[in-house]
């Protein structure tokens, strides 16, 4: 089984979620790995060549739910956005 490394990175407090996904994509591309932050709660995931649309998704799912652990990454975002509910909210 091939190991897949991972960055955890920290973001100045007042970062937009689109700019700190945007950021982590572009950084997972320059390094070879995946690039993890902790935003509000939520353990954000992005590795390159991601979407940040799926991500912000994900993240906004997250978001929402109650307790327990959040992780919001491309795959589960691109599964969200491919659902009727996901866009009858969005405007």
């Amino acid at each position: 089984m091939k190991a897949i490394a991972s960055i955890k990175v920290d973001f100045i407090a007042g970062t937009s979620v689109k700019d700190c996904v945007t950021e982590m994509i572009a950084l997972a591309g320059r390094v070879g790995a995946r690039i993890e932050c902790g935003i509000n709660g939520v353990e954000v995931w992005a590795e390159d060549g991601d979407d940040p649309e799926d991500i912000g998704a994900a993240y906004q799912h997250e978001m929402m739910k109650g307790e327990g652990y959040r992780i919001a990454s491309a795959y589960e975002g691109r599964e969200l956005r491919a659902t009727r509910k996901y866009r009858k909210r969005r405007p």
